[in-house]
């Protein structure tokens, strides 16, 4: 009986283990006293780092405690899908991690202290030798995890070919875009493509918007070719929402008015939902932050945090549905900390959260019974500005990995119409 019981415990351990295992990797947001999370190459504009091998970047965030506090890192990495991968740390790690940022300022001339952090990769002590995607994952000094953000290191061994058309489907002709694109080896033999190859795309570098396992639709020669209609299609959404604090007294567009207590309160016109409307082109950064201010020189450290109060008129109020302000601020996540509430007496919904001064895009988006949606609120049109970025991944003969051998980063800003691509203009 004994026996029997050890290997039932022994099993469901492997189960476990095992789902565990093949679950994708979530990126865990901050606790509240963690604020602006900046993760970025120096080169590009990406939001999150896409870097070439041995190519520069940096993590930068503010601790609103304000006091000296000791932060480790540790890097993992793994497969395409976001899969642990069985590679060892010194297989894809020259040095080590597990190492402590040194490099932190208090800041200067603020109404919120805090304490600003930065690291920057590859350093001294850590190097990276294999392309793919990596965790960095932040611990304090008890240990405990802090929070996590995904970044991908590639090289450029493929040509990538891509166009974005509205929907082939006259039903979501007008609120979708549609990505077509072929990959060539560049110095490369692609030996089994439909199986060495996996695809992933984003929309607007949004972990939550993530295609994969696209199969090429044709093969000709070395070329693959992707054109499939269904699993190749986005809702094309609408422009962001913005503000901007660099002057944190300034009253400009969508701010309302400015009250400087102890700290400063910075109220947002009231939005209303866009999903009747026409599409207006207003350009934004697909949800993107800029940290600035106009009261110092050293944004890092001298930039003030606001708190910005937000407001929505709806045109129909369901007491199940739950309203969140979404954006690069927060990760385009969904939290309580970024959740609005409804006030019936002006049958608006409110929030108000803390925002490093600097310029700002965000939306509004649904959840109801559990069901997300993004363009729900603000409308989806074909012709809306987004950025795509389509991440070619290649298991080399007899190795364990995927290596990241191309990326595209495409804009739709002169998007084609689908009848346009058809007759080959």
């Amino acid at each position: 009986m004994q026996i029997k019981f050890h290997l039932l415990i022994l099993c469901l351990t492997f189960i476990t283990q095992k789902i565990i295992y093949s679950q994708p990797i979530l990126e865990l947001e901050p606790p509240n006293y963690i604020k602006t999370v900046i993760f970025k190459g120096y080169i590009s504009n990406d939001q999150f780092p896409i870097v070439e091998i041995d190519e520069k970047f940096y993590l930068s965030f503010d601790d609103l405690r304000g006091s000296d506090e000791n932060f480790y890192y540790k890097i993992s990495f793994f497969n395409y899908d976001w899969t642990p991968s069985k590679l060892f740390k010194s297989d894809f790690l020259k040095g080590y991690d597990d190492q402590r940022i040194t490099n932190f300022r208090s800041s200067f001339g603020t109404k919120q202290s805090y304490t600003n952090y930065k690291i920057e990769f590859p350093n001294e002590k850590t190097k990276f030798l294999k392309t793919g995607n990596y965790l960095l994952e932040i611990f304090d000094q008890k240990n405990d995890i802090v929070f996590s953000r995904k970044f991908l290191i590639y090289e450029k061994k493929t040509k990538i070919n891509s166009i974005i058309s509205s929907s082939n489907n006259l039903r979501n002709f007008n609120s979708h875009q549609n990505i077509k694109f072929s990959v060539s080896p560049v110095n490369l033999k692609f030996k089994n493509p439909k199986e060495d190859i996996k695809i992933v795309i984003l929309q607007n570098y949004q972990w939550n918007s993530l295609v994969k396992d696209i199969k090429p639709t044709y093969i000709i020669n070395d070329e693959l070719q992707f054109n499939d209609n269904i699993k190749l299609e986005f809702e094309g959404g609408n422009e962001f929402y913005f503000f901007d604090t660099k002057d944190a007294l300034a009253i400009s567009n969508n701010i309302t008015f400015v009250e400087n207590n102890e700290l400063y309160q910075t109220y947002l016109n009231t939005n209303i939902e866009r999903n009747s409307y026409p599409y207006n082109n207003k350009q934004d950064i697909n949800g993107d932050f800029k940290i600035r201010t106009l009261s110092g020189v050293d944004h890092d450290i001298e930039s003030d945090y606001t708190r910005v109060h937000f407001s929505l008129a709806k045109n129909k109020i369901n007491k199940n549905e739950e309203i969140y302000v979404y954006g690069k601020f927060n990760n385009f996540s969904f939290s309580n900390e970024n959740m609005m509430v409804f006030n019936p007496s002006l049958e608006i919904y409110e929030g108000n959260f803390l925002f490093k001064q600097g310029f700002y895009n965000y939306k509004y988006v649904s959840r109801l019974d559990g069901e997300i949606s993004v363009n729900k609120i603000s409308g989806s049109h074909f012709n809306a500005e987004n950025s795509f970025q389509i991440l070619i991944y290649h298991k080399p003969i007899g190795e364990i990995f995927y290596a990241l051998i191309g990326v595209d980063k495409i804009s739709s800003f002169n998007i084609s119409s689908s009848i346009e691509y058809q007759n080959g203009r």
